[in-house]
């Protein structure tokens, strides 16, 4: 069975009839066309976010993880940290300037 189903995937992706389409979240963009040198740039950009993530205090990252890579809500990060709310916006704020300090400036984190 599962042969049969592959076997029919390619053909119709071969005939362009079927496109598996990424899981992306709401109204995200994106775009198909990758340049090299844009690829090289977005990964060294994620390279230093991730390296300057871990520089961070543990309650920044956290915080700052959940809420915007993961794209929780203040309640919903609040409830998975055991924190109040005013403690997850704090936490992420102070976070966030710090992150930008770290990267070099008024970057967006």
């Amino acid at each position: 069975m599962k042969i049969a189903r592959n076997i029919v995937y390619d053909h119709f992706r071969r005939k362009k009839v079927l496109k598996f389409i990424p899981f992306l979240q709401e109204h995200e963009q994106i775009d198909y066309t990758y340049a090299p040198e844009k690829w090289l740039e977005s990964k060294d950009s994620q390279h230093q976010l991730y390296k300057a993530l871990g520089q961070l205090p543990h309650q920044y990252r956290e915080a700052i993880v959940l809420r915007k890579i993961e794209g929780f809500s203040i309640k919903e990060s609040a409830e998975i940290l055991g924190w109040n709310e005013a403690k997850v916006r704090n936490a992420t704020e102070r976070g966030i300037k710090k992150l930008q300090q770290l990267l070099g400036g008024d970057e967006d984190a």
